[in-house]
């Protein structure tokens, strides 16, 4: 629970525990201890509770303003309110929003202006006219009328226009005429302007918070607002110095995040193609990659059928294991590929090549899985998003799998069947015996290990050396931060 209080404000946070069973007990105790507070009588507005809900985000601003000046005349405030009434009314009735919050709304009221020197000129003390006002404003039930229909009787007197104003009498004095309230007092109609005025670019506005529902996506919700905004501006606002100012727009950080993601998947994926096609022969290297769209698709379907969506989280759930999900297929490919370098038979290899390293891939995968499992038991408010992305990784990593082992070696063991004819004929084309260039440099590594490996004690110390040299690299040097901070757009200045 924590607290924020200001100079006639104040709030008050409760974060309940992520897996409390008994949430909407909770959040109707806190309603009902909030309801029964008593506040002092100065206090203007009731207190409220707003629960927080992530599905139900505020998607974007949308401020109406007067172009034609500044500081608003009650005319022009008028005018301007009456439009912002019509364009909340329709807001709401968007299927995409679930509410609209409302600011720099002023509230309109009778405002009875009385000049002292005319009270003390017919000795009325301002209390009497306060009283008189009171006492001739009413409205209150009395009762009913025993009939069959039994109506409600009501008794109103109430003075809600400045005419009826106007004609209210004032005792003046003990044995004074009594005055009417025009003759000491100007009464007219105007505004609560409150303690706070909302302007945009510089000039007076109406501002509208804008919630989405909670089964409509943001983009979507944005798309369906701004649309209506173009059609009311459009159909409302063509003929008067009114314009409509769109501010906080949710959709910007989204696209701008789905679009480096994607981005960085796609760049992700050509950069492993590069890489397969580098190190691998164009065989082992075309089937492998098409192991990733596969893989990919496969993701989504289980995502779907789980009731996810594509957006930050599961996006990079997709691009941290992207480079991981073609690992198992380049060992089968090059187990499968070695075996028919040797002689055998493509069908041959390509049982044998899968089932050679069956128990290895398994293993791998398993433990890349365990390693993730830990992001289930986080806690704080980053738990629940964080949740989505173990599954994320246990598909891609279940579909590479499965790839690997049941399709992969299929495509392996095709082959044209002109060379194929010409390998049963013994009469291996050139081009296909020429050793690839990374041939070299396992020659190279071949020779280090011969080197290394009888001197094991130096090996081994350097390997302590370094493991203790990174510890206290990651010690000393590096800080922890869950999430990097970004730039903000907004900039607050207080006074």
């Amino acid at each position: 629970v924590t607290s924020t209080s200001s100079q006639g404000s104040a709030r008050i946070n409760v974060e309940l525990e992520r897996d409390y069973p008994k949430r909407d007990e909770a959040i109707m105790e806190i309603r009902n201890a909030v309801s029964g507070v008593s506040l002092p009588e100065d206090v203007r507005d009731d207190p409220n509770v707003r629960v927080f809900e992530t599905s139900k985000k505020a998607i974007i601003d949308v401020a109406l303003i007067y172009t034609g000046a500044h500081l608003l005349t009650t005319e022009e405030r008028q005018l301007l309110q009456q439009y912002a009434i019509s364009l909340e009314n329709q807001l709401v009735n968007l299927k995409e929003v679930h509410s609209v919050n409302r600011s720099g709304y002023f509230q309109e009221e009778i405002q009875i202006k009385v000049d002292p020197e005319k009270l003390i000129r017919y000795n009325i003390p301002l209390s009497q006219v306060r009283r008189e006002v009171t006492n001739n404003h009413a409205r209150q039930p009395v009762g009913h009328i025993e009939v069959k229909n039994e109506p409600k009787v009501t008794i109103s007197a109430q003075l809600d226009t400045p005419e009826k104003l106007n004609e209210l009498y004032i005792q003046a004095g003990f044995e004074g005429q009594a005055i009417p309230l025009k003759e000491i007092a100007e009464v007219v109609r105007d505004f609560d302007k409150g303690k706070e005025i909302t302007k945009v670019n510089g000039h007076e506005a109406v501002m509208f918070n804008v919630v989405k529902n909670s089964s409509v996506g943001i983009l979507e919700s944005l798309d369906s607002v701004t649309e209506f905004i173009e059609r009311f501006r459009e159909n409302f606002l063509s003929d008067v110095p009114i314009d409509i100012v769109l501010l906080d727009d949710e959709s910007i950080d989204v696209r701008n995040r789905l679009s480096i993601i994607s981005l960085n998947g796609a760049l992700g994926f050509v950069l492993i193609l590069i890489m397969l096609f580098l190190f691998l022969n164009k065989r082992s290297g075309v089937w492998v990659a098409m192991g990733i769209p596969f893989t990919i698709c496969l993701t989504l379907i289980g995502g779907l059928m789980m009731g996810y969506t594509i957006n930050n989280t599961t996006l990079a759930g997709v691009i941290i294991v992207m480079g991981i999900v073609v690992d198992d297929a380049i060992v089968v490919a090059e187990n499968i590929g070695r075996l028919r370098s040797r002689g055998v038979n493509s069908r041959d290899a390509a049982i044998d090549g899968t089932t050679q390293v069956f128990l290895p891939i398994l293993a791998s995968i398993v433990t890349t899985c365990v390693a993730f499992i830990p992001l289930f038991y986080m806690e704080g408010r980053h738990a629940a998003m964080n949740k989505f992305i173990p599954p994320i990784i246990f598909f891609m990593l279940g579909a590479s799998l499965f790839e690997s082992l049941f399709i992969l070696p299929g495509h392996m063991n095709f082959e044209v069947p002109r060379l194929k004819k010409l390998r049963n004929d013994g009469k291996i084309p050139e081009k296909a015996l020429k050793r690839h260039w990374f041939e070299k440099i396992e020659d190279c590594y071949g020779r280090f290990l011969r080197d290394t490996l009888p001197k094991k004690w130096i090996v081994f110390t350097i390997f302590i050396l370094l493991l203790l040299f990174s510890g206290w690299i990651v010690k000393t040097k590096m800080n922890f931060v869950m999430f990097p901070n970004e730039e903000t757009r907004d900039i607050v200045l207080s006074g």
